[in-house]
């Protein structure tokens, strides 16, 4: 599992901007799991930075987390407000690690995985 340190450090730019979105949008986020049928469902969370790792919490045995016991694939948003520029991004995770996607006014799609290539951050251009 990634840390939040490793994020952080793989994703400086993107880390802080959910950083501070986090606090602004008072920790609200949007988690998106995958129903049993296989559409996706969105959910409201609240996460927390918790002894280094990004933590999740709520009631046991909703529906966000049968989803997520049944495949471990989620995707994280929080604001994609960023005051006069039209920014957006979100993190997905799976057994395999993480994946940061990053959208910007008038700019094509990047995606970048903490720890690709022993470097840390390189991102490739989605088609």
């Amino acid at each position: 599992m990634t840390t939040w340190q490793e994020f952080a450090a793989a994703a400086p730019r993107v880390s802080s901007i959910f950083a501070r979105r986090h606090q602004q949008a008072d920790r609200l986020c949007l988690l998106g799991t995958l129903r049993s049928d296989g559409y996706p469902r969105i959910s409201p969370v609240e996460p927390c930075i918790f002894e280094g790792q990004l933590v999740i919490a709520g009631m046991p045995g909703t529906t966000k987390f049968l989803d997520l016991n049944r495949d471990p694939r989620f995707t994280l948003h929080n604001s994609i407000d960023d005051h006069d520029r039209a920014i957006a991004s979100s993190v997905e995770g799976d057994d395999h690690g993480l994946k940061i996607t990053i959208w910007k006014a008038g700019e094509p799609e990047q995606v970048t995985s903490p720890g690709q290539s022993g470097q840390g951050s390189p991102a490739r251009l989605l088609p």
